[in-house]
């Protein structure tokens, strides 16, 4: 039964990663407060994903460690989900530095960090064929950058990077779980879509080619698969109970990175109290419902 919802839930994750990438172009129309709607669906992943982590994947991954020995003469367990937390953290600090990357367009186009209206602006032209402005101006936010040019190529890349890693380990933790897997894709299934359609913003905005953007989508889209199909044919090949905790702790710092790393960005992204509070309800619903769901499995 577990292997079978494992295999698939291959074709379903890669089904809901390419329809998680293209949903923008087809609801930002459509949807009147799309930010809020996907802020609040990220707090729900966030609470399935911590949830998941603490109350199904931690300690499946400890029974295997203790039946193995692994933690007999030091935590090894807590040292390998320490391990997996913090080399996400890592993969998504390298990720965020691409990000903050700007094309020779955006610097020709904005040479001064200041936004600036101009009350009233006058071309002139010189001798030599230089053109020069002369205006009034007014600073509307020091400090800031205009983002009317849409976001670089490598915003795009480093957003893929971060969330393919992401969807690797998660699917590597659906394919070595056996009494944990409905919990788990559960959980990937959840976060797929929202990640998706964050990933799918981008990729609208960054306006890539055609071959490019699906480049990105199919990077993004088959992470996950082929971390289920790894995972399972690990599963298959390895019958060490001391390397199948490994696993699953690495699986589990990740599962605890994306779920507390992804709330808390939302809730500094500067947003109002009241928002602030239906995200934590959110984040309380999805914890609830994998805490629910260890009663049932």
């Amino acid at each position: 039964m577990t292997q079978a919802l494992q295999i698939t839930a291959i074709p379903v994750l890669l089904l809901f990663g390419v329809l998680g990438c293209l949903a923008p172009r087809y609801i930002a129309s459509r949807v009147s407060n799309e930010d809020k709607a996907l802020q609040l669906g990220s707090a729900f992943s966030a609470g399935i994903f911590v949830g998941a982590g603490l109350l199904h994947l931690l300690p499946d991954a400890q029974e295997d460690a203790q039946a193995s020995d692994l933690d007999s003469s030091y935590p090894i367990s807590m040292l390998v989900v320490s391990v997996g937390f913090t080399a996400l953290m890592a993969i998504e600090l390298v990720a965020a530095d691409l990000m903050s990357l700007r094309s020779p367009a955006d610097d020709t186009m904005i040479e001064s960090p200041i936004l600036c209206e101009a009350d009233e602006l006058v071309f002139s032209e010189t001798n030599d064929g230089e053109v020069n402005s002369v205006g009034t101006f007014t600073i509307v936010d020091p400090g800031a950058r205009s983002n009317t040019l849409g976001p670089t190529p490598w915003v795009t890349v480093g957003l893929t990077m971060a969330l393919s890693a992401h969807s690797v380990v998660a699917g590597l933790a659906l394919g070595t779980s056996h009494s944990k897997a409905a919990a788990i894709f559960i959980a990937i299934l959840a976060h797929k879509l929202i990640a998706g359609y964050a990933l799918g913003t981008e990729i609208v905005l960054s306006k890539l080619t055609r071959i490019y953007q699906w480049a990105i989508i199919t990077t993004f889209s088959i992470s996950t698969p082929l971390g289920t199909a790894i995972g399972l044919g690990i599963s298959d090949s390895v019958e060490s109970e001391r390397t199948m905790a490994i696993i699953k702790c690495l699986a589990a710092g990740t599962f605890l990175y994306i779920g507390g790393s992804h709330l808390t960005k939302e809730i500094h992204d500067g947003l109002k109290v009241v928002r602030v509070g239906w995200q934590l309800l959110m984040y309380a619903c999805g914890f609830t419902s994998m805490a629910l769901l260890a009663l049932a499995i």
